[in-house]
């Protein structure tokens, strides 16, 4: 029996686009081209950071200056080096809860104090975060408030703006993991505008390319960016993947990246309606789902007394495989809750292991 893990968050590997890749590789590694392999600036490529800026001005109807761009490998990549330059050591962070579980990892490297904030049905919980700044002087804040991972929770407007006046009011720190920002139901609002001092929005085309591109970027106030931008691995490296960076220019400059994109989205789509509507159609009551706008997962939550350990191993006996809520838990919270992915899945393939999990659910509930 072959397993369905829905655990997996990542794209499916024949929707990676390599004839895209390889055309505009084509193009700028030409003999021509003698700086082609050449080291970059810290801040990285600065043909890709033009060509970002006026990517990311198109698709968000904001004015967005190269200047305030500084090239990453991946989202991952991007917290790393905002905790290792602007967060000082034994600070206290804030985190969403529950959270990107791989996030947890990348936090836990570091000499911080981490501190859970709850996720609402709207977004953050803003007096908990405001309680946790002034009681215990948090730094930082790593949030991901659009198309949430894991729940797939979309911020409201207002709990944005609560998010980044409290930044602004505290002076802390806000890594805006924004990486699903245009996956699925377009939103055009980063956390970072173009004014805020403390706002660092970070994104990526692991999401919306591919997982191996490992290219990403931040978006922030230059006096931060620069700051970033210090960094002896940056400045000893040559910035971050120039060769790739050129490749990624060409495709955001002819329209292919903005194809690729659509592609994708049209089977990212697809396939989280597909999800969506068998567990719409058959959890139990007593289960909690929302279906999400866009990003790679939705979120089912069951009563307290429910053993979701339970659950995984009877789903895991009849092909199914899942992430446990408790994994996206600073604090091991959510152990009555699952993380589904659709993004990796045909959608017959989705719809068949959405029926067995919520038989699994349904005969659990009612054998406790």
């Amino acid at each position: 029996m072959e397993m369905t893990d829905l655990g997996i968050g990542r794209t499916e590997d024949c929707f990676f686009p390599n004839e895209a890749v390889r055309l505009a590789a084509a193009r700028v590694l030409t003999p021509e081209n003698r700086y082609a392999f050449q080291y970059a600036p810290s801040e990285g490529l600065t043909a890709m950071r033009e060509e970002l800026a006026r990517y990311l001005s198109e698709r968000t109807g904001r004015e967005v200056c190269a200047e305030n761009l500084l090239m990453t490998n991946g989202a991952s990549h991007a917290l790393e080096l905002i905790l290792k330059k602007l967060v000082p050591a034994g600070s206290a962070v804030a985190v969403d809860d529950p959270t990107y579980f791989f996030a947890l990892n990348i936090l836990r490297d570091w000499d911080i104090d981490l501190r859970p904030i709850p996720v609402r049905s709207d977004g953050l919980d803003l007096e908990c975060l405001e309680h946790e700044i002034r009681t215990r002087d948090v730094k930082m804040l790593y949030t991901i408030p659009i198309h949430h991972n894991p729940t797939g929770t979309m911020f409201s407007r207002e709990n944005r703006d609560g998010i980044v006046a409290l930044a602004e009011r505290y002076g802390v720190i806000v890594a805006s993991d924004e990486v699903y920002q245009f996956v699925g139901e377009a939103v055009q609002e980063s956390l970072f505008a173009g004014n805020e001092s403390n706002i660092l929005s970070i994104g990526s085309f692991a999401k919306t390319l591919g997982s191996g591109v490992r290219t990403g970027w931040i978006h922030g106030p230059k006096p931060l960016i620069d700051r970033l931008a210090t960094c002896g691995v940056l400045i000893s490296g040559g910035g971050v993947a120039p060769v790739m960076s050129l490749v990624l220019s060409d495709m955001l400059a002819s329209g292919a990246a903005d194809e690729v994109l659509a592609s994708l989205n049209a089977v990212y789509d697809a396939r989280r309606r597909a999800l969506s509507a068998v567990l719409e159609r058959e959890l139990p009551e007593e289960i909690r789902f929302i279906a999400p706008s866009g990003g790679f997962f939705c979120w089912l939550e069951a009563p307290e007394d429910l053993d979701m350990r339970a659950v995984l191993g009877e789903a895991q006996r009849r092909g199914v495989s899942f992430r446990l809520g408790s994994e996206c838990s600073s604090v091991g919270n959510f152990a009555n809750c699952m993380r589904l992915g659709f993004s990796y899945y045909e959608e017959a393939r989705l719809e068949a292991a959405g029926k067995i999990l919520c038989d699994v659910l349904r005969e659990a509930l009612t054998g406790r």
